[in-house]
């Protein structure tokens, strides 16, 4: 007799409830994300954990086969060596290459220091040039002239001072001409 008894309709039928009371609804955890990155997040951070295995770190004593067992890249310490040397080389040629630069501005700020003493010295060269042209026209003025037989003159004290004064600064003239390069 239970062909006998019809049953409601769909719509008058009571809804179920997709879960259980005693369970907790989907997306409970998930703070706002409703687009399902809470189960991806989920998923990655168990394939973080453990490789996507089920087997811990360290179930098998031999770490090669434990990496393996669990989809990690085995690293030997060789390896890591070898990535040291590597970084330990990047660093080296980043600290060359800077050095580089700075010998090369060193270099350039040498360079126009001694451009500018040069320039000060040829001034200081041009300058004492004209002051023996100058000297040498004083002189010249202030003898007779050759043709003229000379007379001796006698000179008064200030005069012959004046006139060693004139030879001495001659001389240091052409001291300073003849080893302008020296430095003082």
């Amino acid at each position: 007799r239970a062909r006998d008894v019809e049953e409601p309709p769909a719509a008058k039928r009571p809804k179920a409830d997709p879960a259980p009371s005693n369970q907790i609804p989907l997306g409970f955890f998930d703070y706002g994300d409703d687009d399902g990155s809470g189960e991806q997040a989920a998923a990655t951070t168990e394939k973080e954990a453990g490789g996507g295995s089920a087997l811990p770190e360290g179930f098998f004593d031999d770490k090669k086969k434990d990496a393996d067992a669990r989809g990690v890249e085995h690293i030997t310490p060789e390896m890591e060596f070898e990535d040291f040397q590597k970084s330990i080389r990047k660093d080296l040629e980043v600290q060359e290459k800077q050095v580089e630069i700075e010998e090369e501005d060193a270099a350039v700020v040498r360079e126009q220091e001694l451009a500018f003493e040069q320039n000060q010295r040829l001034d200081t060269v041009s300058r004492l040039k004209q002051r023996q042209e100058e000297l040498k026209a004083r002189k010249a003025d202030k003898t007779p002239n050759q043709a003229a037989p000379k007379k001796p003159k006698i000179k008064s004290a200030t005069e012959e001072a004046v006139d060693s004064d004139e030879d001495s600064d001659e001389e240091e003239l052409d001291d300073l001409l003849n080893d302008w390069r020296a430095k003082r």
